[in-house]
């Protein structure tokens, strides 16, 4: 609950997933936006309540903002919470795990981006390069896949 922004993904539309780079440490990392100027021009679309959000384990996503001074106001889907809905009894609802049932998608993992030990690397060490494609398709793919393919 003590994570730090590193970056931002969002996807509006199908296909089109955004990534915004803020803090990635690493040698020869290039400048990227001031976390703080960029979370304030976000805030007020992040505390609409107007604007729909969809996310998978948006709780987190809602403690760390808040953390941030933001109030994750609209959510109005999980795709964590719809998984454990629709099967209680299986033991990961990670989103490698929906998206293989429900999208016949194989994801890429956060094992494969920091490279192989959990944590090891941190995702801030992670080159932006790499970030991109891994944080744009846990977007697309909370997006594309959430109510329509998890409820019918």
């Amino acid at each position: 609950m003590l994570a730090q922004i590193v970056g931002l993904s969002f996807a509006c539309q199908p296909n089109a997933a955004a990534y915004i780079p803020l803090q990635h440490r690493y040698p020869g990392a290039p400048k990227q936006l001031d976390p703080g100027k960029t979370l304030a021009t976000l805030r007020p679309l992040l505390e609409n309540p107007k604007l729909a959000k969809v996310g998978q384990n948006i709780k987190y996503d809602w403690i760390v903002l808040k953390r941030y001074g933001i109030q994750l106001d609209g959510v109005v889907f999980d795709t964590m919470v719809a998984s454990y809905l629709l099967n209680p009894t299986r033991r990961a609802h990670n989103l490698e795990t929906i998206a293989a049932e429900y999208l016949d998608h194989a994801m890429i993992s956060y094992k494969e981006v920091t490279g192989g030990v959990k944590d090891a690397k941190g995702f801030e060490g992670v080159p932006i390069e790499a970030a991109v494609p891994y944080a744009c398709e846990d977007a697309d793919i909370t997006f594309n896949g959430n109510v329509r393919n998890m409820c019918g």
